[in-house]
């Protein structure tokens, strides 16, 4: 009878012991999962479009944002090697339309990347304490890819200037990518309605590079051309040429 009893207190034991075990690890599980770091949340999505859905999209991602103050925000933008400037063009952009709207810039990270094919603007909010998302090959100066081996229109200051469109400093992109990549020349195309116009402009614009950016003058050739009629008819005023 005794041993019977001994016996029975040992699977006791046994189940006990098990049970504990089982809990032990269930509370390391959550502990474990508690202590991760929030996942970002992906708010929008979206390839190019027009600067009217392009403006609504950023101020939908503000509205997110003034509704959790606590979170951050991260915005991706992706384009091909080929394009990277055009994803700087982007981010000053949203930068332009975030000081006009008052916004403190600082909680929101724009980070640039290399994709495939793909024109690629994504927006996420990231929770206290959170990881942003991980972002594939990302670009953080304004090297021109190997790839590029024709000369292209950079940036351009139309005539009338930026109507939808937030305004960026075109020059400003055009000396950063020209002090980084010192081989590469620049091509400065001026209209206006006669060509000395369009000479005392563009020199005007040479000077500022090499003042403000300190662009040597034998690296920019100055292109004087004439506006189209009627001259209420907006085109570029300036066009600012990459030449690898």
């Amino acid at each position: 009878m005794s041993s019977r009893i001994d016996s029975l207190r040992s699977r006791a034991d046994l189940v006990l012991r098990f049970f504990l075990l089982v809990a032990l690890v269930c509370m390391l599980a959550f502990y474990g999962k508690a202590q991760e770091a929030p996942k970002a949340v992906l708010i929008d999505e979206y390839d190019r479009g027009p600067c009217d859905d392009f403006l609504g999209r950023l101020d939908m991602f503000l509205a997110g944002l003034r509704a959790n103050p606590e979170w951050r925000g991260f915005i991706v933008i992706y384009n091909p090697p080929e394009l990277r400037h055009e994803s700087v063009i982007m981010a000053e952009m949203m930068r332009e339309h975030f000081r006009w709207r008052n916004w403190d810039i600082k909680p929101i990270e724009i980070v640039r990347g290399d994709s495939g094919n793909d024109r690629l603007m994504q927006f996420w909010r990231v929770a206290p304490n959170g990881s942003p998302p991980k972002v594939e090959r990302p670009i953080w100066s304004f090297k021109v890819a190997e790839s590029v081996r024709e000369p292209f229109i950079l940036a351009t200051e139309t005539k009338f200037g930026a109507v939808m469109c937030p305004e960026v400093n075109e020059r400003l992109i055009f000396g950063s990518y020209l002090r980084e990549n010192p081989g590469a020349r620049g091509n400065i195309v001026v209209r206006d309605r006669n060509l000395a116009g369009a000479i005392r402009r563009g020199n005007r614009i040479v000077r500022d590079l090499e003042k403000n950016y300190r662009i040597n003058r034998s690296r920019l050739r100055i292109f004087p051309a004439l506006f189209k009629r009627p001259w209420n008819h907006d085109e570029d005023a300036v066009e600012f040429w990459y030449l690898p």
